[in-house]
This record gives C-alpha cells, sequence and structure tokens, in this order.
C-alpha cells in the first residue's frame, strides 16, 4: 500500500511514518516508481509504536524495546524500569491530589493561591 493509505490504516501522518523510517524505527518501505509502498505487516509495527508512545515510552526506548525483543531479560528490565515510572508519576499526581482536596476541604483557597502566586513571580 501507499504511504497515504498506509498513513489513513494507522492513523498517523505520512511524516510521522517517513520520519519513522528516517530514525530506523521502522523498516524502508520498498520503492515502486519512487514511491514507497508498505506491505500489511508494518501496520502491526506502527500500531505498536503508537501504543507504547501513549504509554509514555520515548522513541528511543522504543528503538531498544523492538530491537531487543528476542531478548527476553533486556525487554523485560526496560518494561519494568517503565512500569516503576509510571508507578512513581501516579505516585507524584495522588499527592497532588491530596494535596488539592486538602485546600478544597480546609477552605483554604486563598492561601493556596498565594502559594501558586510567588511562582508566577520568581
Amino acid at each position: 500500500m501507499k504511504i497515504g493509505e498506509f498513513s489513513k490504516r494507522t492513523a498517523t501522518p505520512a511524516s510521522t511514518i517517513r520520519y519513522y523510517e528516517k530514525i530506523r524505527l521502522l523498516p524502508n518501505a520498498n520503492r515502486v516508481h519512487g514511491q514507497r509502498v508498505y506491505p500489511d505487516t508494518f501496520v502491526d509495527v506502527v500500531d505498536i509504536i503508537n501504543e507504547a508512545k501513549k504509554a509514555g515510552f520515548s522513541l528511543e526506548e522504543i528503538r531498544t524495546l523492538i530491537r531487543e525483543v528476542s531478548d527476553t531479560d533486556s525487554s523485560e528490565k526496560i518494561l519494568q524500569k517503565k512500569i516503576t515510572e509510571i508507578e512513581n508519576t501516579i505516585e507524584r499526581y495522588q499527592n497532588m491530589k491530596r494535596v488539592l482536596i486538602g485546600a478544597i476541604e480546609k477552605k483554604c483557597l486563598d492561601d493556596f493561591a498565594s502559594s501558586l502566586s510567588v511562582l508566577k513571580t520568581s
């Protein structure tokens, strides 16, 4: 399939697909009469890349995962590291949620607002 159809099927802009090829995240497509032609199997690869990005993986992490997919130990370490990062992010958000709820419950929004105003002047 040509890049336009490939872009539609993966919900990924053509420029992003070309970028993935450029940075070797996606194998280069075959060319027919100068146009890129993608096999159906590439759809799954781009879908995996897009889902990994949504999960917070960087393109470098995704590249490493793809490269290390046959090395179970290495892949497991990468995934465990990401799980730890996600857990840390969740903890930070839960702490922030507690602060905000506390401000609402204590009716101390004025104190909260004045604390934030210090940040605006810094």
